[in-house]
């Protein structure tokens, strides 16, 4: 089995608890500080009970391990506190569309109870900023739809688990009889 080697830094959850929506809201500022400044590239993030971490998304790219993997797999990885972490998700820049491609800020968080958050924008990265009118909130709390490739973070987790715990046996023969 390879491993990869990760940067992750850690940001202190403050000791009172903000709540899910200000504690979103502030990997917000996170993104448009770094769109304002030398860039946000997109990274991992695990939320844990005293702590989040940011992980560098560039050594599982080179890797070639598939991005949606890894947040599956960092569903089930404890730090080393030993906290599984309660959300995972997405924060940065990135690029869409092919023809037209246009620069997103985005923060997605997912919670082990199916439950997500998602913030993104458009950046006028010549400007280093985002464009005023182009955010937007989506949630699942509100009925929304989950976006396209973001999120089941936590179901594949638990399809990968239980596919290493599982036992094979092969299949006995049974009576030839049919009732």
């Amino acid at each position: 089995m390879s491993q990869i080697a990760l940067r992750v830094q850690s940001i202190r959850r403050p000791d009172e608890p903000l709540g899910e929506e200000a504690e979103v809201r502030g990997l917000c500022a996170i993104v448009r500080r770094g769109v304002a400044g030398d860039g946000a590239p997109l990274v991992g993030v695990a939320i844990r009970s005293t702590h989040i971490d940011l992980i560098d998304l560039d050594p599982v790219r080179d890797s070639g391990l598939p991005l949606r993997r890894f947040l599956a797999g960092l569903t089930l990885q404890r730090d080393g506190r030993g906290t599984h972490p309660v959300a995972v998700g997405l924060l940065g820049v990135v690029e869409t569309g092919t023809a037209d491609p246009a620069a997103r800020a985005l923060v997605f968080l997912e919670w082990s109870d199916g439950r997500w958050w998602h913030w993104r924008a458009r950046v006028d990265q010549g400007e280093g900023c985002v464009v005023a009118g182009t955010e937007g909130v989506q949630q699942a709390s509100q009925g929304d739809a989950l976006p396209k490739g973001l999120g089941g973070w936590w179901a594949m987790g638990r399809t990968l688990q239980a596919s290493k715990t599982r036992k094979v046996r092969p299949m006995e023969p049974g009576p030839e009889k049919i009732h």
